[in-house]
């Protein structure tokens, strides 16, 4: 047998592998997740949503600080939004919409679906709602849930 002994990394050797190795594990899980994600809805896809997206990587750029108008920036969305829907509804004959189903009357959510709602309405949406005791059965509330995905 060879009784010759193999010279032992130093620990800052190990260090550098050990870092290496982890570095090598984090970038794998990120394109794993990537890969997950898969491809992105159609509001994501339209030029609303990429400007928006992209809005924060322009502002990365070194530029002169300065305010930002939320208000403005938001009325802007809305309006490319409403046109959006607008080619959209010419297109397939009816506008996009959204369900809400609200169990039991808690006031802020009663609060934030007015306020969905009135979005609804400002962009072109149709909105739909149907109200539900705090002790709805499951069954019922699955059978409105059906009702809206039938429709």
């Amino acid at each position: 047998p060879d009784t010759r002994q193999t010279p032992q990394p130093s620990s800052s050797i190990l260090m550098a592998l050990l870092q290496q190795q982890q570095q090598q594990q984090r970038l794998a899980a990120g394109q794993r997740q990537q890969q997950r994600v898969g491809p992105a809805p159609f509001a994501l896809r339209s030029s609303t949503a990429r400007r928006t997206l992209l809005r924060p990587l322009a502002a990365a750029a070194p530029t002169k600080a300065g305010l930002i108008d939320g208000k403005k920036i938001a009325e802007d969305i809305r309006k490319e939004i409403a046109a959006e829907v607008q080619q959209l509804q010419q297109a397939a004959g009816r506008a996009p919409g959204l369900a809400v189903v609200l169990v039991g009357a808690r006031k802020d959510s009663e609060t934030y679906v007015r306020s969905k709602k009135k979005a609804c309405a400002e962009v072109g949406f149709e909105s739909y709602g149907t109200d539900l005791p705090e002790d709805v059965s499951q069954e019922e509330l699955l059978n409105v849930v059906a009702q809206y995905n039938a429709d």
